[in-house]
C-alpha cells in the first residue's frame, strides 16, 4: 500500500478511537431498597434495571416516557423517582413497576422556559415531597449554577447559587463551579449535599453553603453522592477512578478503587452496610458491591452498543479526518494550502479538547491519551510544514520574476 494512503487510514482509525471518551454522558442513578434490591440507570437507554436479593438482573421498567433518566431517588416505601431528560416531568415508579406522574413544570401552552432534569441536571426529594434541583434555563445558558427548592404547589424558590465560581455564603452570595455533572443527596442532619466538580458542598435549609471537602487535596471529579446515617459522605470520584468516604470533619479515605473501579458515576448504600457502585462508560455498565471488609464483587456487567459507539466516534473525529485524507491526496498550493491546513489543525485541536477534556478515559482509553497528543502534534507539524513550503514557494516565485 502507498505509504501516504497507509498513514491516512491509520490516522483516521486512531483519531476515531481517541474520540470515544467524549461520547459518554452516563447518569449516576443507583439506589438500594430496604430488601437489598439494587436499581440503576443504563447510559443512553430509557430503562431502569434491577438486581434482586438473589442477584438476578432484570429490566425493572422500560418506557419511552422516561426519556433517558439520569438520577434516581428512593423513599422508605420503595418508590423510585426519576426525571425525564427534556420535559420537566418527575415520575414515581412503585415497587411493582407502575409509573405515575409525580411532578411536572408547565408554563402556559408553550414549552416551559425552565425544565427540571434537563440534560441530566441533578435532583433529590425530601420526605415532605419538596424537590431540590438545578433548573436549566432554555433561553440563556443551559448549565445553571443555582439550586432551587420546589414545593408541592410547584413554586420554585432560589435556595443558593449565582454566577459560576467557588464561594461559600448564603443564597445568591454562594457560587458553584458546575452543577451539571453532579449529584445531590439529603443527609440525616437536614443538610443538602452536592458534588461540585472537585468539591463537596453542603446547603442548609436557609440556603447557607459551605465546603466540606476540597478537590485539590482529595477529589479529582466528584459525581454520584450518598450520605449514611452518621453523616458520612460517599462520593464517586469519576476522574479519580475510586469511591471516597468523607467523614463529617472533611477527612477522606478511599473505600474502593482505583484497581477495580474504572469510571464510577454513582454510589448507593445497602441496608446490610455494603456499598454499591455504578461503574459506567461507553464500553459498558457494571454494578459493583463493596463489602464491609473491602472485597469488591461484580453483580452485573453488560456492554454498550458497538454500533452506537462506532457511529458517534466517526461523527466526532472521523468525518474531519476524511477531509484530511482528501487534502493529503489533493492538497491545494501556496497560500490556499496554508489556510486550509491551518483551519483543519484548529478544528482538530477543538475536537481533541472536547474528546479529552470533560470526560476521563476508561481503563482502556487512558493509554490512548499519549497517542492522541501525538496525533495533535503531527497535525500541527504538518500545518507548519505547509506554511514554510508556501513561503518557500513564494520566495522562489519572486526570485524567478527578478531573474527574468
Amino acid at each position: 500500500m502507498d505509504p501516504k494512503r497507509l498513514f491516512t487510514v491509520a490516522a483516521f482509525l486512531l483519531c476515531t478511537l481517541c474520540a470515544t471518551p467524549a461520547l459518554a454522558h452516563p447518569g449516576s442513578g443507583i439506589v438500594v431498597d430496604r430488601h437489598g434490591q439494587v436499581y440503576f440507570v443504563v447510559p443512553g437507554q430509557s430503562c431502569i434495571m434491577k438486581i434482586d436479593a438473589e442477584g438476578r438482573l432484570t429490566t425493572f421498567v422500560s418506557d419511552d416516557r422516561l426519556r433517558l433518566p439520569h438520577h434516581l431517588v428512593i423513599d422508605e416505601e420503595g418508590n423510585i423517582y426519576t426525571a425525564s431528560d427534556n420535559d420537566g416531568i418527575v415520575w414515581r415508579i412503585s415497587p411493582d413497576g407502575s409509573m405515575t406522574r409525580f411532578f411536572s413544570i408547565s408554563v402556559g401552552g408553550g414549552r416551559p422556559p425552565m425544565l427540571l432534569g434537563m440534560g441530566g441536571d441533578p435532583f433529590t426529594i425530601d420526605p415532605a415531597g419538596n424537590i431540590y434541583s438545578t433548573l436549566s434555563n432554555l433561553q440563556q445558558n443551559r448549565f445553571q449554577h443555582r439550586i432551587f427548592r420546589i414545593d408541592s404547589s410547584g413554586e420554585a424558590i432560589l435556595l443558593a447559587g449565582s454566577n459560576p465560581g467557588y464561594a461559600d455564603g448564603r443564597g445568591s452570595d454562594a457560587q458553584f463551579g458546575s452543577l451539571h455533572y453532579s449529584s445531590m443527596a439529603l443527609g440525616p442532619d437536614g443538610l443538602l449535599y452536592v458534588t461540585d466538580r472537585a468539591h463537596v458542598r453542603t446547603v442548609t435549609p436557609d440556603g447557607s453553603v459551605s465546603t466540606l471537602a476540597m478537590g485539590d487535596a482529595e477529589i479529582s471529579w466528584g459525581w454520584g453522592i450518598v450520605v449514611d446515617g452518621e453523616s458520612n459522605v460517599y462520593v464517586a470520584d469519576y476522574r479519580g477512578r475510586r469511591v471516597l468516604k468523607i467523614d463529617p470533619d472533611g477527612r477522606a479515605t478511599t473505600v474502593a478503587g482505583p484497581a477495580r473501579v474504572f469510571a464510577p458515576v454513582g454510589v448507593a448504600l445497602g441496608p446490610d452496610g455494603n456499598i454499591y457502585i455504578l461503574d459506567a462508560d461507553i464500553f459498558g455498565t457494571r454494578v459493583l458491591k463493596v463489602s464491609a471488609g473491602g472485597n469488591v464483587t461484580t453483580l452485573a456487567a453488560f456492554g454498550g452498543s458497538a454500533i452506537q459507539i462506532a457511529l458517534i466516534s466517526v461523527l466526532t473525529l472521523g468525518l474531519p479526518l476524511l477531509l484530511v485524507i482528501w487534502l493529503w491526496q489533493r492538497a491545494p498550493r501556496g497560500v490556499a494550502n496554508t489556510i486550509v491546513w491551518s483551519t483543519l489543525v484548529g478544528l482538530i485541536v477543538v475536537m481533541l479538547w472536547f474528546a479529552g477534556g470533560a470526560m476521563p478515559p476508561s481503563h482502556l482509553l487512558r493509554h490512548v491519551r499519549l497517542l492522541r497528543h501525538f496525533v495533535l502534534i503531527l497535525f500541527i507539524a504538518t500545518a507548519v510544514r505547509s506554511f514554510l513550503r508556501a513561503r518557500e514557494a513564494g520566495g522562489e516565485k519572486n526570485d524567478a520574476v527578478t531573474a527574468s
